[in-house]
């Protein structure tokens, strides 16, 4: 059924000849940045409602502990992996909005054309990082689960969970950077163009 509906949705024609062009190649591009932009939408309002349940449980050990005294053994650890969970697989998001920090004291002394060059550079640069730590982290993840590690914890959730975070994240984060990047230059391209 995925196979199915990945292949409708990403059938792009060809010319008469079944050559792919640079047009065809544009349409499919299309599509799959909208796929990216899409799956980091969606994983950043997943990220916040894992704020929100962090928020929730912490709220519920404080009241249960103080009130009732009766402390739980689950909720440190269950608000640490939702936090987790929304710092990984949330970061796409914020790269897709241009919401990360960014410290201009230097930069924005430079002109639009160095500005922009820059931001290229620096992505490059951070899309090999997120591709390096999505390389090494798909084998630590498989290593937790087919060993069956688990929290040395009182409660001791499995630990393959937290882990799966961190290379989804880092591969749907490289995604959005590949997106990035060429809007990047696409951008300076149109502007040293004028």
């Amino acid at each position: 059924m995925f196979r199915r509906w990945v292949y409708l949705d990403l059938d792009v024609p060809s010319n008469a000849y079944g050559d792919f062009t640079w047009r065809d190649f544009k349409m499919l591009y299309k599509k799959i940045e909208k796929i990216i932009n899409t799956t980091s939408d969606v994983t950043g309002y997943m990220g916040a409602f894992a704020i929100v349940c962090a928020a929730l449980i912490l709220t519920y050990e404080v009241v249960f502990r103080y009130l009732y005294n009766a402390p739980t053994i689950w909720e440190i650890e269950a608000s640490v992996f939702l936090l987790m969970f929304s710092g990984f697989i949330g970061a796409s998001f914020v790269l897709k909005n241009n919401a990360h920090i960014n410290i201009k004291l230097i930069t924005s002394r430079l002109s639009s054309k160095t500005q922009m060059l820059l931001d290229i550079i620096t992505s490059i640069l951070s899309f090999l990082f997120c591709v390096a730590m999505t390389y090494r982290a798909w084998p630590m993840w498989w290593e937790a689960y087919d060993l069956g590690w688990v929290s040395e914890s009182l409660w001791g959730p499995p630990l393959w969970i937290p882990y799966l975070f961190l290379p989804v994240g880092f591969t749907i984060i490289s995604a959005q950077y590949v997106v990035h990047i060429l809007k990047s230059i696409e951008k300076y391209k149109l502007y040293t163009e004028k």
